[in-house]
């Protein structure tokens, strides 16, 4: 009993805490827009003051019609009173209509303003996320929290706007007048009003799991729809349609009596909330009508009374559906702003300085390296590995697979921090830079070709400020790809589709190669660089790319040894560390593992 006690009010602090940190992001962007929402803060008070002064008009016309019943008022002091309170009421109207279509503008304008902020501020934070971040992520469970956390913030900006702000409003309003008028009508108010609140807010948070649940379930299945339709090929090469469908229903299904119980939830507490209005508004009206017998209350104060009771009950039966939508927005947003609190593993110093290369040496001083997980432990990849790379040099890497040529180029191009050791470019250590000087002194032709769903150009001239089509095809030639592209339905204008899907393995990866033409860094990558390419062309492109390695510092990681022969150096890796280097001859003299490699393939391939 106690535990269960001590673990509501522990998730309840925790709730007020994360609502807080919400609140806190939130407030960051409405002050970049300080004066629009102060502004859609003013159309909201004139209007709520206009609706408040609505029901002191009816109240007022009342009192001059008894008046003139009762002989106490003229007929034309009362047509003159009456039409005095007729413009009155005319003129609350137009300010009610004019502060509601300025407020709705201006919180149009907010909302969007934000959305897009957010948006872009949590692409932007994702992105520059570490790629250990990325390797692990699920795309379609982010791309869903995504979606939901931008929505979330609408509904959140919206319901305070047109709920909570003129609910407390009119909440101040009534709850003066009704003392004024008879204060146990007051004291009834505030017991009504905190007995709704706090059975609405202690009801959230325990439908706060079944919200999260859901949403796991919702991610889950999208995570499983998306990765399906992405590997279609796949599916369609194992027969498996029937499997990833059945296994996506199976999942959807979870998710459809996990929601259903959530909204029946929600509709027990809608149900116990009507009843708390109605127990409250019974009693207030039992009240009045007391005083209007007595005599303590005139018909005009009981008029007056029940239009402001009709105007608070009518925000509260809007506050429930509001408050369970700020509810799952609350949800949502703990997911969304959860990736503005990941922390960056990788970043640049306050005193790094841009990468500067004149020649293009690099050195690998007894580096160590493992991918760790959570709790930081994983096996080691590299262990004390040093080895250099002269200016303008090409260096190849071989050995067996996962024995880390990769991991090298990862740790080069630093997604990675070494555990141990440094590596240098030209004399400066790669982690004291700043990582987009570092990247753009670094051209690659990646083992696997990665596309946009844009044009065989877009692609091409990816990473470059502007397409210059000239440029585009002046790097298509030099690749000697030129006359594949033309030969496309479209060209250069071919939408190659996502991922490249058009597109063969052979063409995607002649694009790639037309890239690094196109980047022009002093030093140059390429990781199996012609794997997907038959034997005729990937002799052409060999030849192309002997012109574009002339003068550049070149790493190359091949499992076809015939590419790499004519190499000026050759790092075999094996177990962690560097087992043999030295010249394609020299290593065929000297036998070790790259003879046996040789003769095992013959010129073939490594499995």
């Amino acid at each position: 009993m106690r535990e269960g006690i001590f673990d509501s009010i522990t998730n309840t602090m925790k709730s007020f805490t994360q609502l807080q940190s919400h609140l806190q992001k939130i407030f960051v962007y409405l002050k970049r827009y300080k004066k629009v929402a102060i502004l859609a803060m003013v159309f909201v008070v004139l209007k709520e003051g206009a609706v408040l002064f609505e029901p002191y008009i009816y109240k007022e016309i009342i009192e001059v019609f008894e008046r003139f019943y009762n002989g106490v008022m003229t007929r034309d002091e009362t047509i003159r009173r009456s039409i005095v309170l007729v413009l009155g009421f005319i003129s609350a109207q137009g300010v009610v209509i004019v502060a509601n279509t300025l407020m709705l503008r201006t919180v149009n304008k907010l909302d969007a303003s934000i959305m897009r902020d957010a948006a872009n501020d949590f692409v932007a934070k994702v992105l520059n996320l570490s790629f250990r971040f990325h390797s692990d992520r699920k795309t379609g469970k982010m791309a869903k929290e995504f979606a939901r956390g931008v929505n979330a913030i609408e509904i959140f900006l919206d319901a305070t706007t047109f709920n909570l702000l003129p609910l407390t409003i009119r909440l101040s309003v009534i709850f003066v007048v009704f003392f004024v008028v008879d204060w146990p009508l007051a004291l009834v108010l505030f017991v009504m009003v905190a007995t709704f609140y706090s059975f609405t807010i202690v009801s959230s948070i325990y439908m706060q799991k079944r919200r999260m649940k859901a949403n796991k379930l919702d991610d889950e299945s999208s995570h499983k729809a998306m990765d399906a339709l992405m590997n279609a090929e796949v599916v369609k090469y194992f027969q498996q349609e029937h499997d990833e469908i059945q296994s996506f229903k199976k999942v959807r299904q979870e998710w459809k009596k996990t929601k259903q119980n959530e909204w029946d939830g929600w509709t027990w507490i809608s149900s116990a909330l009507i009843g708390i209005n109605i127990i409250s508004v019974t009693t207030i009206l039992s009240i009045v009508i007391l005083r209007l017998l007595s005599g303590d209350l005139g018909l005009s104060d009981f008029v007056m009374v029940i239009t402001y009771l009709t105007l608070m009950v009518g925000l509260l039966w809007d506050f429930q559906h509001f408050f369970r939508e700020i509810h799952e927005a609350f949800t949502d947003l703990t997911a969304f702003f959860h990736y503005y609190d990941q922390e960056n593993e990788i970043k640049d110093d306050v005193s790094s300085e841009s990468l500067n290369v004149e020649k293009g040496e690099i050195r690998f001083e007894h580096v160590t390296f493992g991918y760790n997980d959570e709790n930081k432990k994983g096996k080691t990849v590299l262990r004390d590995v040093s080895f250099t790379v002269p200016a303008g040099a090409s260096v190849a890497f071989v050995g067996p697979s996962g024995v880390g040529k990769s991991t090298i180029i990862k740790l080069l191009y630093r997604f990675y921090d070494p555990r141990q050791g440094r590596i240098l470019i030209d004399g400066q250590d790669v982690s004291q830079v700043k990582q987009q000087s570092l990247r753009e002194a670094l051209g690659i032709v990646p083992q696997e070709t990665a596309l946009f769903n844009d044009t065989v150009a877009y692609n091409i001239a990816y990473g470059q400020k502007t397409v210059d089509m000239d440029a585009v095809r002046e790097a298509a030639q030099l690749a000697h790809v030129d006359q594949f592209i033309s030969r496309l339905p479209q060209g250069y204008e071919t939408i190659v589709g996502e991922r490249g899907v058009k597109l063969s393995g052979g063409e995607k990866q002649r694009i790639s190669i037309v890239r690094a033409f196109m980047r022009d860094a002093p030093i140059l990558i390429l990781d199996e660089a012609t794997s997907s390419l038959d034997s005729a062309a990937e002799h052409e492109i060999q030849v192309a790319l002997q012109g574009l390695m002339k003068g550049r510092t070149t790493l190359i990681i091949a499992h076809r040894l015939s590419t790499i022969m004519n190499a000026d150096l050759i790092i075999v890796l094996n177990d962690g560390g560097i087992e043999q280097q030295g010249t394609h001859d020299e290593l065929l003299k000297h036998g070790g593992l790259y003879n046996k490699l040789w003769e095992l393939q013959a010129g073939g391939y490594i499995e």
